[in-house]
């Protein structure tokens, strides 16, 4: 292996395949001769399980965007702007404001 090439590391219990770059972290190069390990919590790999999962289908989402699409088809969708604004502002600045 060459000085500075990036090594990739597949680990099939967490789905997926992760660089590891050195001196990440402020990580130090472990002695010569000596070997790193890495422990992955329980919590860490059921995470990483719900995470490959696909979300759950919800009817009443897809009744709502299935509408939405044709609205969007026909040319009939007009959303209210000032509601949006509205509602993006408070998404947005609500944290800042509340008391």
């Amino acid at each position: 292996m060459k000085i500075g090439q990036q090594k990739s590391v597949l680990d099939p219990q967490l789905g997926g395949v992760s660089t590891v770059e050195p001196g990440a972290h402020g990580a130090e190069r472990p002695a010569e001769g000596t070997s790193d390990t890495v422990r992955v919590s329980d919590v860490a790999r059921a995470l990483a399980r719900l995470m490959a999962q696909p979300p759950a289908a919800d009817p009443t989402r897809e009744a709502q965007l299935t509408a939405l699409r044709g609205a969007i088809e026909r040319g009939q969708y007009q959303p209210d702007l000032h509601g949006v604004a509205r509602r993006l502002l408070t998404e947005v600045f609500g944290p800042l404001t509340a008391v």
